[in-house]
């Protein structure tokens, strides 16, 4: 009786992280979802990730100060949410067709967008040729699996010789 009065009374006083074995370990890939770059791995400005600023920064301060909804905020963008529209676009361009074709008809009279780059890059990638649009592909999926968290288990290899077998195909 004593020990689990004890117990609690230590609990209240010191906080109930006490014998708590849910500490927050951020970067940790197989524990926490949204968070899984740590400060280090976010610091080390590997090139081949190509992290974008000043979301990377943002990214660091969020964690360092406890801000997790920020700091999720700040880890999409700093993979770039630009290429993984473009990439997107990409894709819809070269697989769904007349999707593509009615989207850029609707987008083109589109007026007074806050992010106008955003319609620009579709309307570039509706200008790009086939061949253009399958090496771009290939490049950003590159880019994305060599994040080590974005999929992880990719063959871009495969996945560029496959592009270039749909090209043929068009031909």
């Amino acid at each position: 009786m004593v020990f689990i009065f004890l117990k609690a009374f230590l609990v209240l006083a010191f906080g109930s992280s006490l014998g708590s074995t849910d500490t927050f370990k951020y970067g940790d890939r197989d524990g926490n979802l949204f968070l899984d770059v740590s400060i280090s791995e976010a610091q080390s400005d590997r090139p081949e990730w190509g992290l974008v600023e000043p979301w990377t920064s943002d990214y660091i301060v969020a964690l360092q100060e406890n801000r997790y909804g920020d700091a999720i905020w700040a880890r999409y963008q700093i993979f770039g949410v630009r290429e993984a529209i473009e990439e997107d676009a990409i894709g819809y361009r070269l697989h769904a067709r007349d999707n593509w074709k009615y989207a850029m008809t609707i987008y083109a009279k589109s007026s007074r967008n806050i992010q106008s780059d955003i319609l620009d890059l579709m309307f570039d990638v509706d200008r790009r040729s086939y061949y253009r649009l399958f090496r771009d592909q290939a490049r950003l999926h590159k880019r994305f699996q060599q994040s080590e968290h974005i999929l992880p288990d990719c063959d871009c290899k495969e996945t560029a010789r496959n592009a270039v077998d749909s090209v043929v195909e068009l031909k």
